[in-house]
């Protein structure tokens, strides 16, 4: 609640309009009927299922509907944009599970997303499929790890991530694409500085989230 507050207080002091992409985490908040999905006993929709109800509780009817809002897949300019992977979402009848009813597709999908040790095999898959969609660049995250890679005049991007980010290095990271008057790209991975004591201060100040429960 507080992120969404963030991100529409700045949108509103800028006078600036906010496009949003989902990610698994809000696919899994999206999820409806969540007490009749099948599996629930498993440990991993154990956790799952206790967190998202959490994330929901604290979460105004607004902030859902907002959240509802977001794109699965952005096209912009020469480049697309995506949690995962351009290829799961534009192609989910690759990964669909049969006899699984459409809205709980994503709750049991986990995407493998574009990491930077992927096999060639994968990158040339990829390469292949930017090539018959028409896009040239691909901004992604969902792995947590930060990385560029380019290929014959193909470049991927993974942003890694603003809140876990997993390649060793603590500090946010996110990439800023700007665009020159005559249309070159330029883009760049950036790392911010934070004050890790204060997140401790958070965690310890919101004691019933699930995810901190206290294990032995």
């Amino acid at each position: 609640h507080g992120c969404i507050q963030l991100l529409q207080d700045w949108c509103a002091k800028n006078n600036a309009e906010l496009t949003c992409l989902k990610g698994n985490g809000e696919e899994y908040l999206l999820t409806p009927d969540r007490d009749e999905m099948p599996d629930q006993d498993q440990e991993w929709n154990v956790d799952m299922l206790n967190l998202v109800q959490w994330w929901e509780d604290h979460l105004t009817p607004g902030d859902i509907e907002w959240i509802r809002s977001f794109h699965s897949h952005i096209f912009w300019n020469d480049a697309c944009l995506v949690h995962d992977s351009p290829i799961d979402r534009l192609m989910p009848e690759s990964w669909h599970k049969p006899n699984l009813a459409p809205k709980y597709q994503e709750w049991f999908y986990h995407s493998r997303g574009i990491y930077p040790k992927m096999p060639d095999e994968e990158w040339q898959k990829l390469w292949a499929f930017m090539d018959t969609q028409n896009f040239s660049l691909v901004f992604c995250g969902h792995t947590h790890i930060p990385f560029f890679k380019e290929h014959e005049g193909r470049r991927v991007f993974n942003l890694g991530s603003a809140g876990i980010p997993l390649d060793g290095d603590p500090c946010p990271s996110w990439v800023m694409a700007v665009e020159s008057a005559d249309g070159k790209l330029d883009v760049a991975i950036r790392r911010v500085e934070y004050d890790i004591r204060l997140i401790h201060e958070l965690i310890d100040q919101t004691p019933d989230y699930y995810d901190f429960k206290d294990t032995d």
